[in-house]
């Protein structure tokens, strides 16, 4: 069977909230499909509905109406077992802010992902925080970083199981300028050099145009918003 050239696909997708007594409807008919390798970012003010729309990429939460493909598989037609198994193999996120265990070294955050299925996940996580130049904290616990140097981290973090998709949501929404701009630069490189298909949900047109392709959301659906060069 021929492979898709496109890991996301949505048909038709809804969904909304409950606030009070009302419901607000944050998407609604969206049909939109990412291909593999694609760099994409998903624009839109605060309350739009993008961090909705990742998390139902990424199978954390299912979709009211119409369904959302990864790789072929309608993630909410799995079981909560086989759709975390699914996210931990297939599924890698970054998140605003950060969500690194503070329990944990930086070295033990990154190997964590990929310690059960790979016998130099070691190594591949040492190699990872060298090349987000974190290797001379290693050691150190989350608590003393900067925010910076936390969503470097995090990125290595969820590139270390080798993931088709990468999903990040406001990367860089927590970040001073440099930051933001370290950790730009890094999430368009890494994506590009392990092969990931990445969608990035931003309120930043400077992040978006680091996308080879930027979509907006406006009253609940996806409008295209032209290609860039990232």
């Amino acid at each position: 069977m021929t492979q898709s050239s496109d890991l996301v696909t949505l048909e038709g997708v809804g969904h909304s909230f409950r606030e009070g007594d009302a419901r607000r409807v944050v998407l609604h008919g969206v049909d939109a499909s990412v291909a593999r390798g694609e760099l994409v970012a998903v624009l839109g003010r605060s309350g739009s509905g993008k961090s909705t729309l990742l998390n139902l990429v990424g199978g954390l939460d299912a979709p009211e109406e119409g369904r959302i493909l990864v790789a072929g598989q309608d993630l909410a037609r799995l079981g909560d077992t086989a759709r975390s198994e699914f996210r931990r193999r297939h599924i890698g996120f970054v998140f605003q802010f950060f969500h690194l265990l503070p329990t944990l070294t930086v070295f033990e955050n990154v190997l964590l992902p990929s310690e059960l299925d790979s016998r130099d996940a070691g190594e591949h996580a040492r190699e990872l925080l060298d090349r987000v130049g974190m290797s001379d904290r290693a050691d150190a616990f989350p608590d003393v970083l900067s925010g910076g140097e936390q969503q470097r981290v995090a990125l290595a973090r969820a590139i270390a199981h080798r993931p088709e998709l990468l999903l990040a949501d406001e990367p860089t929404g927590n970040l001073d300028e440099a930051g933001a701009a370290v950790v730009l630069d890094l999430l368009v490189e890494l994506g590009r050099e392990h092969g990931c298909t990445v969608i990035m949900a931003t309120h930043s047109r400077d992040a978006a145009s680091r996308c080879e392709r930027v979509v907006r959301i406006e009253h609940g659906r996806l409008v295209e918003a032209g290609v860039t060069v990232g």
